[in-house]
């Protein structure tokens, strides 16, 4: 269990970094459209990314809980 917790934790913080880094694509865009929608995009990849992480996480932990009674 604690392996997979690592393993969550791990994605969880790459979802983070690439939401920070299309951010910053986002504000260093400078009046280039195509680089604002990159990580506009980004984003919304990188947020769907972290609901199914968490998402993951819950249905396991629901799994091992309801196993062990």
């Amino acid at each position: 269990m604690k392996i997979l917790n690592y393993f969550l934790t791990f994605l969880g913080l790459i979802g983070v970094v690439g939401v920070i880094y299309s951010g910053g694509l986002m504000v260093t865009a400078m009046g280039n459209e195509e680089q604002f929608e990159k990580g506009k995009k980004g984003i919304g990849y990188m947020i769907v990314g972290i609901i199914v992480i968490l998402l993951s996480y819950a249905i396991v932990n629901w799994a091992l809980n309801a196993g062990g009674r």
